[in-house]
């Protein structure tokens, strides 16, 4: 099984990103990131996202994480599923190969790649 070395805290001062740098630079590049959770918030339930078929990319990774964790009621029609982050390679006259090389998983495990994310209410 697959086991990437994981992190749980961004540095509060940009000085402290450099050994997080070192740590991980030369490493396999896979790394997964446990974000600090802070407990129920005032806002939590009072938020709406409002989405679409334009809806990709980042966007859709933060939409996929409130629908989750139930953050926020999702709005509009559902979202298009293109949430994989490619690099490109300069292959000669004038070509570019785009490669993918990261996705998304939800805590669950769920992937948004070319599912998306359903709204909890259509327009």
């Amino acid at each position: 099984m697959f086991n990437p070395p994981r992190f749980g805290k961004i540095p509060s001062r940009k000085i402290g990103l450099f050994p997080l740098l070192l740590r991980h630079a030369f490493s396999d590049r896979s790394i997964v990131m446990v974000t600090e959770c802070l407990g129920p918030q005032p806002f939590h339930g009072r938020i709406v996202l409002l989405v679409n078929q334009h809806t990709a990319s980042a966007a859709e990774t933060i939409t996929g994480f409130a629908k989750e964790n139930k953050l926020a009621t999702i709005v509009g029609t559902k979202t298009p599923g293109q949430v994989l982050g490619g690099t490109g390679f300069k292959t000669g006259h004038g070509f570019v190969l785009r490669i993918p090389v990261v996705t998304f998983h939800t805590w669950s495990g769920n992937t948004l790649e070319g599912r998306g994310v359903e709204p909890d209410f259509t327009e």
